[in-house]
């Protein structure tokens, strides 16, 4: 008999994952959909019932790469890029403004060009899109991207490459995330709106009125993300 397909969203930090995913569960209901978070680890999915496991049709969350090496279903891949300057800006914004936020204590204080600087978040401010396509370890709780694998930087553009333009089955932009999700609904055969925002800062930073200096060192520091969103919107 054939195994139904497990669908996987890699939430690449800062993208709009926990928007997407906070609708597809309204969408599907909490039984159908996992989120990776917490307590509710990929060990803890791994280790489910298979009757319960069966029910899941989607499992979502900052997990990387790879997890059709660990379950017997066939796996389609989902994820969702943004534009690097303004991903970082709102992650940045997002941080200062959410005192839970486990960086808070150490980045409110910061000025941008210090946070960039500052070593806190070191993936999270350099090619975090790039290096949360890689495939790595399956183990832990979602910590993985905070670590830039030792891999020479055009091995990772080349694997982010072929994660987003060969293994992925669906791959959407933050800016167009109301369509993306309209994609993923008429792929399951549900309705999927955009009806709640999560983790969204206000007002959303553009970049407009920084100094250029600072827009510069996103943009050398972010390099490879750039170089990939380029290509996807022009794709």
């Amino acid at each position: 008999m054939n195994q139904p397909v497990l669908n996987c969203f890699l939430h690449l930090p800062g993208t709009g994952g926990s928007t997407f995913t906070h609708n597809l569960t309204q969408a599907l209901g909490k039984e159908r959909v996992y989120h990776v978070s917490g307590d509710n680890s990929l060990e803890v999915f791994l280790a489910l019932p298979e009757g319960e496991k069966g029910r899941i049709i989607f499992i979502c969350g900052h997990i990387p790469y790879g997890i059709h090496r660990l379950v017997k279903r066939p796996v389609n891949y989902f994820t969702v890029l943004r534009d690097p300057v303004k991903r970082l800006l709102s992650d940045y914004a997002y941080i200062r403004n959410t005192p839970e936020h486990h960086l808070y204590p150490a980045v409110n204080s910061m000025d941008l060009r210090q946070y960039l600087l500052s070593g806190v978040n070191p993936v999270g401010v350099a090619n975090p899109q790039v290096v949360g396509l890689q495939e790595m370890d399956l183990g832990g709780q979602g910590g993985w991207f905070r670590v830039r694998p030792a891999i020479p930087d055009e091995q990772m553009l080349d694997t982010a490459r072929k994660r987003v333009f060969e293994n992925m089955h669906m791959v959407g932009l933050t800016e167009y995330l109301p369509q993306f999700m309209g994609m993923v609904g008429s792929y399951l055969g549900v309705k999927l709106d955009l009806k709640a925002h999560l983790n969204t800062s206000r007002p959303m930073p553009d970049g407009a009125d920084l100094p250029k200096a600072n827009i510069e060192l996103i943009k050398e520091m972010n390099r490879l993300d750039l170089t990939l969103y380029d290509e996807l919107i022009k794709a």
